[in-house]
């Protein structure tokens, strides 16, 4: 096997084997890459659609209103910093605005999002999940400090709760939406089911929720024989609270951690 991530693999454990990949890679097909470049057949089915907030109103009163009184800027996701891009760009302010803040995010996909945006970042968890994050915050003081948390329109309230409760001020504002797409009712049970898949994966809880509303259910666990990876605790316990076995989980929450997961020999 090859030692680079992304260079070709006709040898790996992957080649030949064909993987649904139900996160949205038309900006970013960075999963579908690496399971190609390790021989593997991707099936692209995303479970969840990102689209812009319809109203912007509550990220340009922070913008317009609270930059200067903010400490800290998190990131949680790497849509999170483009939509906050894009946003900023339509109202014709350039990244550089938020020179100001400390910045912290949740992984170091997120953090590469940010520097190629012309940031910098002050914090990164060795664990890249909310808890990790929360972990690294606790060598420090937060009270009285005030944090703004562009993310998703339901984002997960673990990192603003602690935030709280250690005495910090947190703005959460909306950036993007974690929509469910249409798909037909009977497309993906009747590929799960139909023995032409060897891997699920699983980038998040959201993910595993809306393939859960696209199938039906009690079909796909009655016949169900694929393996299942994903990232994280979180989309981990996902799967398992809707009945799913979890075959591997990513112990280095990124995409790459996620394939080589995949690739070790059974």
């Amino acid at each position: 096997m090859s030692g680079g991530s992304e260079s070709f693999d006709t040898l790996g454990v992957l080649h030949g084997k064909s993987v649904l990949v139900t996160r949205p890679e038309e900006d970013d097909p960075r999963l579908s890459r690496l399971l190609m470049n390790h021989g593997a057949l991707v099936y692209l089915v995303p479970t969840i659609q990102i689209t812009p907030v319809k109203s912007w109103e509550a990220f340009d009163h922070v913008v317009q209103n609270e930059l200067p009184r903010l400490d800290w800027l998190v990131f949680t996701s790497r849509n999170a910093v483009r939509f906050l891009g894009q946003r900023l760009k339509a109202l014709q302010i350039e990244f550089s605005a938020l020179r100001h803040l400390q910045m912290a995010c949740l992984g170091k996909t997120t953090a590469a999002a940010v520097c190629e945006q012309g940031g910098s970042v002050e914090l990164i968890p060795d664990k890249s999940s909310s808890e990790g994050l929360a972990a690294s915050f606790s060598r420090q003081n937060l009270h009285g400090q005030r944090f703004w948390m562009p993310g998703a329109k339901q984002p997960r309230e673990m990192l603003s709760e602690y935030l709280q409760e250690q005495g910090a001020e947190v703005i959460q504002t909306p950036v993007y939406n974690t929509d469910c797409p249409t798909l037909p009712s009977s497309f993906l049970t009747e590929l799960v089911t139909s023995g032409r898949l060897d891997w699920l994966t699983f980038c998040s809880p959201s993910a595993v929720n809306n393939f859960v509303r696209l199938t039906v259910p009690q079909v796909v666990l009655a016949k169900f024989k694929t393996a299942v990876a994903c990232i994280g605790p979180t989309t981990r316990q996902a799967l398992l609270d809707h009945g799913f076995c979890v075959t591997v989980t990513a112990p280095e929450q990124t995409l790459a951690g996620l394939v080589q997961a995949m690739a070790v020999p059974s």
